[in-house]
Formats: structure tokens, C-alpha cells, sequence
């Protein structure tokens, strides 16, 4: 299985690359300097599949990195969209690429979590966390707190911007380790949570899209 070092080497080699086009389901993405590459990786294809069977009106997408998943609910049919990050290249680089795809019904900018979501009820959130903590200097604006720290924090403030039936959807690779693991967090806070999709890598392990529910 994939390690930390790997991984991180796999990111630095994404990030020497940087700025170039990517196409992606149906979308021309730019994946700007500094920005996570939706490209690289299975989260962001295993994420469109599973929200093909989602239908929010008001969606939130926290992490929203180049706004591929933001704009995958938009042209799905949420009425609203919004998309943040904590990392400013990455609001700077959604916001371009809304523009490069005629997005309309979205609203982006910088938020530290929920620091700048009004308390409003969202039939859908998309927390693209990141997996687990980087050491040393930050890569994608990632830094120490990934992982578990950040998790529980995003989940005990979550529960107040979900609607009667909303749901949350966050992802997971088993290479970041069980303590990072959004499932068992989730439930030991209180939340039920399901697995709306699995799939295994020789490489990198098991991914999963978990939904999450109060």
C-alpha cells in the first residue's frame, strides 16, 4: 500500500506540473498552481458517480479546490451552489473556471470551514477533507491539521447547516490510517453513516464515499 512519502511525492510531482488544462466530465478544468489536482488520484471520479443519485437543491462543497465536484452539482441540477476554501489560490482558481464553464448559480470564497457559510439549510455538504496531517511546509494548502483534528471539527459544526433530510458525503482512502477515518469519527459523535461506495487499488488500498447523517 501507497505511504505517507509516496503520496506526498505523487502531490510535489502534481504540483511541479502546474498551471494546465484538464478535461473532466465534461468540464474544462484549470488546475492552477497551488491547487489540489482533481486529475490525480480516484476521489473526485468516484465522488461525481455517487452524486449522480442526489438531487439537492441548496448544495455546499467545503474544499472546493479547482470547483470540479461545485460545478458537477450545478450542472445536476442544484439550484444553489456553494463553494469554499480555506486556501485562497484555490477560491481564486474556482472562480476562473466558473467563468471558463459558464457556471452561473454558484457562490465562492474563502472560509475556514463554516466561518463564512450563513447558518442556511443545505440539502447536501461536500467536505473534501484533507486525508491526514502533513508535515512540514504545507502542499495545497494542506498543513498539520488534517486527518482527525479536522474531521471533528467540520462534523460537530456540521449539523446545524444541514436541512430536515440533508446528508453530508466525505471521502476516504484506508492508506491515511484508521484514526483518520471519517466513518468512525462520524458515529462516535452521533452520526449514522453508510457506505455509498468501495473500491480497491493494489496501490493505494480502499476508497470510500461515506453519507453521513445526524
Amino acid at each position: 500500500m501507497q505511504n505517507y512519502d509516496e503520496r506526498n511525492k505523487v502531490l510535489l510531482e502534481a504540483l511541479e506540473r502546474q498551471p494546465y488544462l484538464v478535461e473532466m466530465g465534461g468540464l474544462s478544468i484549470e488546475v492552477c498552481k497551488s491547487v489540489f489536482p482533481p486529475d490525480i488520484g480516484y476521489t473526485s471520479k468516484y465522488f461525481t458517480q455517487v452524486l449522480a443519485g442526489y438531487s439537492p437543491e441548496r448544495a455546499l462543497d467545503i474544499g472546493c479546490g479547482t470547483g470540479f465536484i461545485a460545478f458537477t452539482l450545478s450542472r445536476g441540477g442544484a439550484a444553489q451552489v456553494w463553494a469554499t476554501d480555506i486556501h485562497l489560490p484555490a477560491v481564486k482558481c474556482a472562480i476562473k473556471n466558473a467563468k471558463r464553464n459558464n457556471i452561473a448559480n454558484i457562490k465562492i470564497g474563502p472560509s475556514d470551514l463554516f466561518e463564512n457559510i450563513p447558518i442556511i439549510d443545505f440539502d447536501l455538504i461536500i467536505f473534501s477533507q484533507p486525508y491526514y496531517p502533513i508535515m512540514g511546509e504545507p502542499i495545497f494548502g494542506m498543513g498539520s491539521d488534517g486527518g482527525k483534528k479536522i474531521i471533528n471539527r467540520f462534523l460537530i459544526q456540521a449539523g446545524k447547516y444541514l436541512s430536515d433530510s440533508g446528508a453530508i458525503i466525505m471521502s476516504f482512502s484506508d492508506m491515511a490510517g484508521k484514526e483518520n477515518d471519517p466513518k468512525d469519527i462520524a458515529e462516535l459523535l452521533g452520526y449514522t453513516v453508510a457506505v455509498q461506495l468501495m473500491k480497491e487499488d493494489s496501490l493505494t488500498g480502499r476508497h470510500f464515499i461515506y453519507e453521513i447523517r445526524p
